[in-house]
């Protein structure tokens, strides 16, 4: 039942003393939320609500009187066409007195990211106390059933996830034989399906909502009970080995551990990487998946250096982790193959004064851009000789 109940953070507050952004801290906070509004509501001591309620819903949160409802224009992400849904902030009267509302896409770990977030704004003025956070598993969980992403799917196909407009593109140009079939689209989701010369379903799954830490779980799980063969993902990751790594190294990791702040929950490295077995400079061994990245502080840092991982997100060990789940109880044996690049570098205690010239809070500026677009063809001639070896 749809059911919302207080949910608290689970990792403590940072600041630029304590967290691997170091001094850019402040400045990626602030960027990720309305930051004249919040400071309005923190101003005139207006309650924040965090609800995981996916943005663009009619839901009608009991209590709230909609007929006052004003919703902030934010829209950092308003140039994207996959991954652009974003928590949508509005004043709307609760009992008589204005209040703020967030509504964020449904999923633990994405709420507990932007509750952080806003958290960590709020706290450094001292207003942390206006911050409250609900959440409804049952919406959670069942996420993929209300998004319909079964529609989306063949079985016995490679779905392709994250980059994938770029893929696309990348493909139409320089691979032979590349044939499109059909297309598909909705609120949430775009599919593009392909045939390979060797008659191979090739389908690029677009997700418009992020599909943000333990979500990537949820949707692997369900392609998964969808009979696909193989997941491959392309996306960008944090590196821990070196700052040399942004926009220079490609990372495709074998082993996968998942961590809830400072505890490891889930370990697996029984995951066929295939991309990795052909091309074996790439496998860069353990990689660990977080919930947040407002969370990713100093003392993470160092649990991450004692386990061993070279690179960080919020979702590889996820859908990993979801496939290796998946194999055991049904005795399959999905592929996952994740092909990413560094687009920023966590700190340690000891590099706290470090000048990195590329990281989160700078990662849209033009030679950020350059860069990554130039990383990203390396990336996907890859995967293209993959498809080329493999599939033809």
């Amino acid at each position: 039942m749809i059911k919302y109940k207080p949910l608290q953070l689970n990792f403590p507050v940072s600041c630029d003393k304590s967290h691997t952004m170091g001094s850019n801290l402040h400045k990626w906070a602030w960027g990720k939320i309305p930051r004249k509004s919040i400071e309005y509501a923190l101003g005139n001591k207006i309650p924040i609500e965090v609800y995981g309620i996916y943005p663009s819903t009619s839901f009608v949160v009991p209590g709230y009187e909609y007929h006052d409802y004003e919703v902030v224009d934010f829209t950092p992400t308003s140039a994207k066409q996959l991954n652009y849904v974003r928590p949508q902030f509005s004043f709307v009267k609760k009992e008589g007195r204005v209040t703020m509302l967030v509504k964020v896409t449904p999923g633990n770990d994405y709420l507990q990211h932007y509750s952080g977030i806003i958290r960590h704004c709020l706290h450094l003025n001292g207003e942390e106390r206006l911050l409250s956070v609900y959440n409804c598993s049952y919406v959670e969980e069942y996420i993929t059933k209300w998004t319909n992403l079964s529609t989306f799917v063949e079985p016995d196909s490679i779905v392709v996830l994250g980059f994938v407009k770029e893929a696309i593109a990348y493909l139409k140009q320089n691979f032979a034989n590349f044939v499109n079939v059909s297309k598909k689209e909705s609120e949430y989701y775009v599919s593009d399906h392909y045939i390979l010369p060797s008659g191979q379903k090739l389908i690029f799954l677009g997700v418009k909502y992020s599909f943000w830490g333990d979500i990537s779980a949820k949707i692997t799980k369900k392609l998964c009970d969808l009979k696909v063969k193989e997941i491959i993902y392309i996306g960008k990751l944090g590196s821990l080995r070196s700052p040399h790594d942004i926009y220079n190294t490609i990372f495709s990791p074998t082993e996968y551990v998942t961590l809830d702040y400072l505890n490891v929950k889930n370990h697996t490295c029984d995951v066929k990487n295939n991309l990795a077995e052909i091309f074996p400079n790439i496998d860069t061994s353990l990689h660990a998946s977080v919930p947040t990245v407002i969370g990713e502080d100093l003392k993470q840092r160092q649990v991450l250096d004692n386990l061993g991982a070279k690179s960080v997100d919020n979702e590889i060990s996820q859908i990993a982790f979801a496939i290796s789940n998946y194999n055991k109880q049904n005795m399959q044996k999905v592929s996952f193959s994740s092909l990413h690049f560094a687009s920023d570098y966590l700190r340690k205690s000891d590099e706290m004064n470090l000048k990195i010239e590329h990281d989160l809070s700078n990662n849209r500026d033009k030679s950020a851009l350059s860069r990554k677009n130039l990383m990203l063809e390396k990336v996907l001639n890859y995967f293209m000789l993959y498809l080329e070896s493999t599939y033809v």
